[in-house]
């Protein structure tokens, strides 16, 4: 386990990423195809948040990317920031979904780095309600604050062993109107997180 307590992001992309190739995504937003038979329509934003963790404990790549939204960002801390030298203090859209999609594979994304073979999600607890953003960055989106707690089951040499992340997540919410069976409704994507969570 890594000395620093970091953000799971971060943590994540250490892990799975080779330094630098998350600035040089292999996919990209406009050309990701998304299944139709994926996690139900996100009417509410509960319903958003319940497919947010269905996809995370089912590792659905697919499913993952009718999640988010186009715009999606996730904040970093700064101690993250400054660990990793990475040039900003966020990941976008297009990190993001290299990221998910290296993370739920479950094949090891490089030499030396053992796979994901499994993840729970075992808390995900709203703090309060949700709230129209004050946030610059998300205009018009909604936003609330989660307790989460992830375990994460990693391939080692010596068999595998578990991350726990727990914490803090601020969500923010996206809406759009679109047709749906034939009548108008509202869809909520996730279009921002700030991540306040450990590793430990």
């Amino acid at each position: 386990m890594m000395a620093k307590r970091i953000t799971l992001l971060a943590l994540l992309a250490a892990l799975l990423l080779v330094s630098g190739c998350i600035f040089s995504p292999e996919k990209n937003k406009d050309d990701e195809i998304v299944d139709p038979d994926g996690p139900p329509f996100a009417g509410s934003p509960e319903q958003l948040m319940r497919n947010f963790m269905d996809v995370y404990e089912d590792r659905d790549y697919t499913g993952y990317l009718t999640v988010i939204d186009p715009e999606f960002k996730i904040f970093l801390k700064q101690e993250t920031v400054d660990e990793f030298g990475l040039p900003r203090d966020y990941f976008g859209y297009d990190e993001e979904i290299v990221i998910t999609e290296k993370m739920f594979s479950g094949n090891p994304p490089r030499e030396g780095v053992g796979a994901i073979s499994n993840i729970e999600l075992s808390v995900l607890s709203q703090v309060g309600t949700w709230e129209l953003t004050e946030n610059t960055v998300f205009p018009g989106a909604l936003e609330s604050q989660y307790e989460v707690q992830f375990k994460i089951m990693q391939s080692t040499t010596d068999g595998e062993r578990q991350l726990n992340i727990t914490g803090r997540i601020i969500f923010f919410l996206s809406t759009e109107q679109v047709d749906h069976n034939g009548r108008e409704r509202t869809l909520y994507r996730m279009v921002g997180q700030i991540d306040e969570t450990n590793a430990g």
